[in-house]
């Protein structure tokens, strides 16, 4: 994985946790409902970052897959 993804995917996630702040900000939602949504938008990012991942990368999960 080059330079170029891996600022790719921190941006992504940094841009997610600004309009996040917003949202939250702008609402005033109740605490665990702003937790819960930002897990979700956390682990949504991680599992888009993986299909990227795998998608340019076939050998990897074939490795991963070996593994187990």
């Amino acid at each position: 994985m080059s330079i170029t993804d891996v600022t790719y995917f921190l941006y992504i996630e940094l841009l997610i946790c600004w309009n996040f702040n917003l949202f939250v900000s702008i609402f005033n939602l109740h605490i665990l409902t702003v937790y819960l949504l930002y897990v979700f938008f956390m682990f949504l990012s991680i599992y888009y970052f993986f299909y990227y991942l795998f998608r340019k990368h076939k050998y990897i999960k074939i490795y991963i897959c070996a593994g187990k």
